[in-house]
């Protein structure tokens, strides 16, 4: 995306020696950001904020994508940390960098194709019937 981050990510993208691997490519949708996430690696959801379930996260793993996302938050409840994706310290620069480096030794297809399993039944259908059977459980 974009913001008042942009121009410090990109020195320390430089300063690391990271400017072949990291491409900062701006505010994308549509078929371009679909494009977009079907080729890469991995996506990196580095929020700070206490996300409940993001929804790119979702759309992510569905796509049978590794997420490297921060530790805080409804994120490390869907993400088991090197199982369907993985996880890192939140804010915590050094950590985010071990786990970019780490998935050059992992098994990304593995990974991905456990992350759309952890996913697949999170939807609305699933989340009405779930609710619908707590509700009868009670009225019993």
């Amino acid at each position: 995306g974009e913001g008042p981050e942009e121009i410090g990510l990109k020195a320390l993208s430089t300063k690391l020696g990271l400017n072949e691997r990291i491409e900062f490519l701006g505010f994308k949708s549509g078929q371009e950001l679909d494009d977009l996430i079907s080729n890469a690696k991995a996506i990196i959801i580095p929020s700070i904020w206490y996300e409940n379930m993001p929804l790119n996260m979702l759309e992510a793993m569905s796509r049978e994508k590794v997420v490297i996302a921060s530790n805080i938050g409804g994120m490390p409840e869907i993400i088991s940390d090197g199982q369907n994706g993985l996880l890192f310290k939140a804010g915590d620069k050094d950590d985010l960098i071990a786990k970019l480096k780490l998935l050059d030794t992992l098994d990304t297809e593995q990974i991905g194709l456990r992350a759309a399993e952890a996913v697949k039944n999170l939807n609305a259908d699933t989340h009405v019937k779930e609710i619908i059977k707590i509700y009868e459980q009670v009225l019993q």
